[in-house]
């Protein structure tokens, strides 16, 4: 019987206790439970380190990593660096994430023969509201699946956005970018809030 692959959820922390703890319940009651879950305590000045340590005494699938403060993009990728698991997915630590997101990408990938599963998100108010924001939700109404090239294309063109918190890729996708793949933009596999 095949192994399920090992996933890696890297959730970069700085000054969100009021979110930290919702984010990180979401995450560790996904369906899918062969998880790594890096929390990246960004130097934060709050309680979030506390909070961090705290979750992974609770949970022997967290790992924390504690680092002086160098921005959302170098904790992304002091998380990339410590992350062991097949698949990397990066949660923002003021979302929540629908419980079988991990498990439908998954599905997905398998489904479509695809190496990066991107998906509709919600955003959503610190009262369970939804907004109107800025953001580009990727509504499209049914599955696309893209070559890489297909893909820029139509990010240039505005037709799709690949914010962080709206993929699953191979980690190979952050060590060998330059490996071809297939990605699937598939609608509504699971929301991801974002406030």
């Amino acid at each position: 019987m095949e192994q399920e692959p090992l996933v890696s959820i890297i959730i970069p922390v700085y000054k969100v206790e009021k979110f930290l703890d919702e984010c990180v319940k979401s995450v560790v009651a996904q369906t899918y439970r062969n998880l790594e879950i890096l929390l990246v305590d960004d130097g934060s000045p709050d309680n979030c380190p506390a909070m961090c340590d705290a979750w992974a005494a609770r949970d022997p699938r967290i790992r924390v990593i504690h680092k002086p403060n160098g921005g959302l993009s170098d904790a992304r990728n002091a998380g990339i660096a410590e992350a062991i698991g097949a698949y990397i997915y990066f949660a923002d630590s003021d979302d929540t994430v629908a419980p079988t997101l991990v498990e439908d990408c998954l599905n997905a990938m398998r489904e479509y023969d695809a190496d990066l599963v991107m998906f509709q998100f919600d955003t959503i108010s610190e009262n369970n509201k939804p907004l109107l924001s800025n953001y580009r939700h990727n509504d499209f109404t049914e599955v696309q699946v893209l070559t890489p090239v297909e893909a820029i294309k139509k990010q240039v063109k505005a037709e799709i956005d690949g914010y962080f918190w709206a993929f699953l890729a191979p980690a190979s996708t952050y060590q060998a970018p330059d490996s071809p793949s297939r990605w699937v933009a598939k609608s509504r596999i699971s929301p991801v809030s974002a406030t």
